[in-house]
C-alpha cells in the first residue's frame, strides 16, 4: 500500500522499502527494549524522540532522501551564512597549510534542487564545500577520494567540485581515516568496532578502502537500521549482515558477510581481544556518565589495538545526561594517548587516539 505525502515541491509516495525501514526500527527497538540492563545500552529520551522524528521524516520524504533530512540529525552540518566559523576555520587551516583557498571557486551547487532544504543557504554551503573538499583532498595520503565515489542513495546535497560530486560526508569520512592511519598501523588492523556509526559514512569508506576488513556496527535504533540498510545498498546485500538480535559473531567462511549490524549489549558477546580498533564518533559525548563507564570497560576488554574517538570537547549544552565532552570523559589510566587534536573546521570538536595497550598493540 502506498501512502502519499508533500515532499520537497512534488508529490512523495511512501514504498515497499520505507515501510520496511519503519518497521525495522520498530522491531529492533523492542529487541533493545527487553535487555536486562536497558538503562545501559538504550537510548536517552533525547534518541527516543529522535527515532520517533526519523519515522515521521521517511514517511514524508522517504528513505531514499534521507541525506537531505534525516541526515542532518547526524554529523552532516548545516550552513546558513558566509560568516558561518566553520568557512574561516577551513581557510586559517589551508593557509597554515600554505595553501591558497581557491577551493570555494572550484564548487558549484544546483540550488534549485535544494531550494526546501532548512538547514543550507545554497550559495554559503558551495564556498564551505569547496574548500572542505580542497582541505580533504590536501590530507588525502590514501586516496580514498580518488577511488570512492559519493553513492547517489539518500539524494546527497548536489555540491561538485570540477565536475565531480562531492559530499561533506565523504570529506569528513576521508579526514578521520586518513588521521588514524596516519597514528595506526592498517596493515595490522583486521576487525573494527564501530560504537555509533550513524548512517554508516564512515564504514562505507573503510570497506571501500580497506576491502579486507570485518566491521562491526554496534548501535541502537533507528541510526542501526539506516546504517545496515544503506551499506547493503551500497556495499551489496551479501556484504551485510543485518541485525537479528541472535549471535553477533560472524561465521568463519568465504562467504561471510564483512559488515555486521548488532545492538550495543551485543559488545559484551565477543571474546576478549577480538577487535583490533575501535571507534566512536560524536555520540559518548552525549551519554549517561556511567553508559560511558560501561562502553570503555567493553572496549578495553574487547579490543587489543586502538581507540578512536571524536566529539564535544566539552559537555554539550543542549544534552542534559552528558557525562562530559571528550576532555573530562573517564579514560582507563593504562590508555597511552597518541594523538589528540582539533576538527579543522568544527571549532567546539576534537578528535583522539589511544593506544589501548601499547605492548599488545606492538604484536598485532
Amino acid at each position: 500500500m502506498f501512502s502519499s505525502h508533500r515532499g520537497y515541491g512534488a508529490v512523495f509516495f511512501m514504498d515497499s522499502l520505507d515501510q520496511e525501514i519503519i518497521d525495522q526500527i520498530d522491531s529492533i527497538s523492542s529487541l533493545l527494549s527487553q535487555h536486562g540492563e536497558r538503562d545501559l545500552y538504550g537510548p536517552a529520551a533525547f534518541w527516543e524522540s529522535l527515532g520517533e522524528k526519523h519515522k515521521g521524516l521517511i514517511r514524508e520524504h522517504g528513505f531514499r532522501s534521507f541525506k537531505r533530512t534525516i541526515n542532518f540529525e547526524y554529523h552532516q552540518w548545516g550552513l546558513r551564512s558566509l560568516q558561518d566559523s566553520k568557512i574561516k576555520s577551513l581557510c586559517f587551516e589551508l593557509l597554515r597549510n600554505y595553501r591558497i583557498p581557491y577551493g570555494f571557486m572550484c564548487a558549484k551547487i544546483d540550488a534549485q534542487s535544494v531550494a526546501g532544504v532548512e538547514q543550507i543557504n545554497p550559495s554559503a554551503y558551495a564556498v564551505f564545500m569547496g574548500l572542505l573538499w580542497q582541505y580533504a583532498l590536501l590530507k588525502d595520503q590514501l586516496g580514498c577520494l580518488d577511488i570512492c565515489n559519493e553513492p547517489l542513495l539518500g539524494e546527497p546535497i548536489p555540491v561538485t567540485f570540477k565536475g565531480k560530486l562531492i559530499s561533506q560526508d565523504l570529506a569528513t569520512s576521508s579526514l578521520e581515516l586518513n588521521r588514524i592511519a596516519k597514528h595506526v598501523d592498517m596493515s595490522k588492523i583486521k576487525k573494527v568496532a564501530e560504537i555509533g556509526a550513524g548512517y554508516g559514512r564512515l564504514a562505507y569508506l573503510m570497506m571501500i578502502r580497506f576491502p579486507r576488513l570485518e566491521y562491526y556496527i554496534f548501535d541502537i535504533p533507528p541510526a542501526l537500521v539506516m546504517s545496515q540498510n544503506y551499506l547493503a545498498a551500497t556495499l551489496g546485500d551479501s556484504a551485510v549482515e543485518r541485525c537479528n538480535g541472535g549471535v553477533a559473531v560472524m561465521e568463519e567462511s568465504s562467504g561471510r558477510p564483512k559488515v555486521k549490524a548488532c545492538l550495543p549489549h551485543q559488545l559484551e558477546l565477543f571474546s576478549d581481544d577480538y577487535f583490533d580498533l575501535a571507534i566512536n564518533i560524536s555520540s559518548f559525548d552525549e551519554m549517561a556518565p556511567e553508559q560511558v563507564e560501561n562502553y570503555f570497560s567493553l572496549i578495553d576488554k574487547k579490543c587489543r589495538g586502538w581507540f578512536y574517538i571524536k566529539g564535544h570537547e566539552k559537555a554539550p549544552h543542549w544534552c542534559e545526561v552528558s557525562g562530559g565532552g571528550l576532555t573530562e570523559l573517564p579514560y582507563p589510566a593504562t590508555w597511552e594517548l597518541i594523538y589528540d587534536g582539533k576538527d579543522p573546521f568544527s571549532p567546539t570538536f576534537i578528535e583522539r587516539i589511544y593506544s589501548l595497550r601499547t605492548a599488545s598493540a606492538s604484536k598485532l
